[in-house]
């Protein structure tokens, strides 16, 4: 007789709205909610793998991928019959379904949602499972950054990546050339940025030299580039944007916005998309999102990427999407076979060869390129490599979570947009108060 589980995926092209929309939903871990820690005492050597028939129920959105794996899959792992429910299902159906005893034996998550899962005791502690199935050379292919994400001191390594995308700052060649200005290269640092961006403005006729993001994911890269954190590395109950590197990212930002006006003002945006409509020269660019550049800009005007200024460091953001096992699955061996098998060599050929996921493994960068290029003929002649330039010179870096991101994060970016945004408070006094309220709410809810 066979068990019957499910295993959740919930996925789609990488990008923006489009993939958050699916997995997002009510904030089902909101600040002051509880969740009961579930039991977790796990064996240091995990038994022998079972072979028993068992059937995985897999929620993804990625089912015709699925399609072309799975004859390799089964192959593999004949015991083990997937079954994917044709409507996809969003995280907070999985952690409904959790806290009934009826979870997802594996879901997907990302940012907040995993580290906060994996201390609720929801998610499998996987170092015995990796220290037993995993070779040393196969974790090297892993860029440090993000594998590290993936574990806290309290759990451990609880989840495993999904892929690894990064970005970069693309750029306008035609407004580059009629400016006179040079192409942005691997020399540039903040001062040529800035100056680039001077030159490439012109406000009266609705042409910006640049378009920042001021979401604390963009800002952050910013900061990490000026040797500053949002979250201290060491202790994440410990926000730092008031310390010097952030806010004297954060004024480079507002000095480009405001005080120059290279850079757009929220209300000369007026709700277009600049850079589609030519009128932006430089923009930061995600590889999440190249299926809907090619799309947006077409043969409208030329293009390309370049790896981002350096600042006192270089810094690019590490997406965090990844795969993680239900603590109290009833088929712990099924999932686990099903996370290997996501991390396998078979599994990054189809999704090389059914999507635009930029691969978690450093050894398919090389193939991610050349396979993208194929895939877009408008990506044929560019820069392309500068997407794994940060995670081969190990400069690509989560965006960093609190212990308690649902209760904070709103906060700041609040503040960050009253000033940056906005430009109705001053800059310091307003990001300091922030943080002082932050950083007060964390030590109280952690007790």
């Amino acid at each position: 007789m066979s068990t019957v589980s499910t295993v959740s995926r919930v996925g789609g092209l990488p990008g923006g709205p489009t993939r958050r929309a699916l997995v997002l939903g009510p904030a089902v871990l909101a600040a002051g909610g509880s969740i009961a820690c579930l039991p977790g005492a796990q064996p240091d050597t995990p038994p022998p793998a079972s072979k028993q028939p068992v059937t995985i129920r897999w929620h993804t959105a990625t089912a015709e991928t699925w399609k072309q794996a799975q004859p390799l899959f089964a192959q593999q792992y004949p015991h083990i019959t997937v079954d994917i429910p044709a409507v996809p299902v969003g995280l907070e159906k999985n952690v409904a379904e959790w806290l009934a005893g009826t979870g997802p034996d594996v879901a997907t998550g990302f940012n907040q949602w995993l580290p906060e899962w994996a201390r609720k005791g929801l998610l499998l502690k996987l170092d015995p499972l990796i220290k037993r199935d995993f070779t040393a050379r196969q974790l090297q292919d892993y860029p440090q950054h993000q594998w590290q994400f993936f574990s806290t001191r309290e759990r451990g390594q609880h989840a495993l990546p999904f892929y690894h995308a990064t970005a970069v700052l693309a750029y306008n060649k035609e407004l580059f050339r009629r400016a006179g200005v040079a192409f942005p290269d691997s020399t540039w640092d903040w001062n040529k940025y800035a100056d680039a961006m001077r030159k490439l403005a012109d406000p009266s006729r609705d042409q910006f030299g640049g378009q920042l993001g001021s979401n604390l994911p963009r800002l952050q890269e910013r900061i990490i580039q000026n040797g500053g954190w949002v979250v201290d590395p060491n202790d994440d109950l410990k926000c730092l944007l008031d310390q010097p590197p952030a806010l004297e990212a954060m004024q480079w930002h507002h000095d480009r916005v405001w005080r120059e006006n290279a850079a757009p003002q929220p209300p000369q945006r007026a709700g277009r998309n600049l850079v589609t409509l030519g009128k932006v020269a430089m923009w930061e660019q995600g590889s999440w999102q190249l299926a809907t550049l090619v799309r947006d800009i077409g043969t409208q005007f030329e293009w390309d990427f370049a790896i981002y200024p350096k600042g006192k460091q270089r810094n690019t953001v590490a997406t965090t999407d990844g795969w993680a096992v239900w603590s109290e699955t009833k088929a712990q061996d099924a999932a686990w076979d099903l996370m290997k098998f996501l991390q396998s060599d078979g599994w990054m050929e189809v999704l090389l060869a059914t999507s635009d996921y930029q691969p978690a493994r450093k050894s398919y960068a090389d193939r991610w390129i050349r396979t993208i290029k194929t895939t877009f003929a408008q990506l044929a002649d560019k820069n392309v490599a500068a997407y794994v330039d940060g995670i081969a010179n190990n400069y690509a870096r989560p965006n960093a979570v609190f212990r308690f991101d649902d209760a904070v994060r709103p906060q700041l970016q609040q503040a960050i947009n009253a000033t940056l945004d906005r430009n109705e408070a001053p800059l310091a006094d307003t990001i300091r108060a922030a943080v002082a309220a932050v950083n007060a709410q964390l030590k109280q809810l952690a007790g």
